[in-house]
């Protein structure tokens, strides 16, 4: 079995050789997978759409004609330069038309397949692990040191460099999906452009002017039960164009949190051990906000929650003229409850 890992993963989708005719990219990171077969391709091919050299096939093109991936792999280049058959969707047919190809690879063009997460008993990746033509890389979530190690790389090759504490402040605001980590330390690049070094104070500069975390703020005073910073934030996000369902949206999500972060409490931790040590990462900011949160609502209370958030997006599809009040109304009722809980705990 060849399983590419660490160091040696990364080196081979930088600079992939000759000893492998199929790669196999999977796991449950799917930002990570696209980015690590989107790089095996560029090696080879200079770009991922070239038509000469990037031969491009699916699940279902597969389905109807199994030979195919064997006769793009095997197909000679016209200009002579090595070729990708760029396999993506790959499912039980790609697993079938591997299996039959892999005993009689022969040539430099490499098959990079695209998968999502594969169990060990997959038929396509036992076919990839057992051949000693080919190897697999498995993509899963992100480490803390994985952020912050691709935030540290990012901004050095964009002449940038950054103080512990805003890496710390900036890897916490970053979740574990590889592609949406790398969209977020763009936008931090050309916000620090020319700066030469990100500080603390840059973190929360542009954590403030993020409408994501405006609206983290809201979902904060809602559950927290602040009414007044509550209308507040609701009324500056409606005035910024923000949609009434995307709140509704935002407050389900933010129940979910909860609710996880409450379930993870029967066993007797801390609401703030829990929360400190959420995956994905709470920012450090919210973190206090969101254990006292938990002191608020037990879990009975946020099912009940729930059902309510569900009744408005159903008021809002029949009554989408009155969706602006109907999220306002909803909002300002789970920050009077919240409040009335934190009244009574006083």
């Amino acid at each position: 079995m060849v399983e590419l890992k660490g160091a040696r993963a990364t080196g081979f989708v930088q600079r992939p050789g000759t000893e492998f005719n199929v790669v196999l990219v999977h796991g449950s990171d799917e930002g990570l997978v696209r980015e690590r077969c989107q790089m095996l391709v560029r090696a080879i091919a200079g770009a991922v759409d070239d038509p000469f050299t990037v031969a491009r096939l699916d699940e279902e093109i597969l389905a109807a004609d199994p030979a195919r991936l064997a006769d793009e792999a095997l197909a000679i280049s016209l200009l002579g330069t090595r070729r990708v058959v760029w396999v993506r969707g790959a499912g039980a047919h790609t697993a079938k038309a591997v299996a039959n190809f892999l005993p009689h690879a022969k040539g430099d063009t490499l098959v990079v397949i695209e998968a999502g997460n594969l169990k060990k008993s997959d038929k396509l990746r036992q076919a990839v692990e057992q051949a000693p033509n080919a190897a697999a890389i498995a993509c899963y979530a992100d480490s803390d040191a994985d952020i912050r190690g691709l935030i540290e790389e990012t901004l050095r090759i964009e002449g940038l460099t950054i103080s512990p504490e805003a890496l710390e402040a900036f890897s916490a605001l970053l979740g574990s999906d590889r592609q949406l980590s790398r969209n977020e330390i763009e936008k931090l690049c050309l916000y620090a452009k020319g700066r030469g070094r990100i500080e603390l104070a840059d973190i929360a500069q542009i954590s403030g002017d993020a409408s994501h975390l405006a609206v983290d703020d809201l979902m904060d005073c809602v559950f927290g039960g602040d009414m007044v910073g509550a209308d507040h934030h609701l009324a500056r996000l409606l005035d910024a164009g923000t949609q009434p369902a995307a709140l509704i949206i935002s407050a389900a999500n933010h129940l979910a949190l909860l609710r996880r972060l409450c379930v993870q409490m029967r066993s007797g931790s801390q609401a703030a051990n829990v929360v400190a040590g959420a995956r994905p990462p709470i920012f450090f900011k919210r973190q206090a906000a969101i254990a006292r949160q938990l002191t608020l609502w037990p879990l009975e209370a946020l099912l009940g929650a729930g059902a309510t958030i569900a009744d408005c997006e159903r008021r809002t599809r029949q009554m989408a003229g009155l969706d602006h009040e109907l999220v306002g109304r909803l909002l300002l009722t789970l920050a009077r409850s919240a409040q009335a809980r934190r009244a009574s705990a006083a």
